[in-house]
């Protein structure tokens, strides 16, 4: 996981890819974090993405 997120930060600005029903999202996002055993994904906005290993 540490080595994820490490990617994420020396690569500066990286992009998210959803959906929202049958319509694609993507987010920019520039932090990942780790919490235990989690990485986190913060936007600017309240929203937060938590990826699990």
């Amino acid at each position: 996981m540490q080595t994820v997120c490490d990617f994420l930060k020396k690569a500066g600005t990286y992009y998210l890819a959803t959906t929202e029903g049958n319509l694609p999202r993507v987010r920019p996002f520039g932090t990942a974090h780790i919490l235990r055993t989690n990485c986190i994904f913060k936007r600017a906005s309240p929203k937060t993405c938590i990826c699990k290993s």
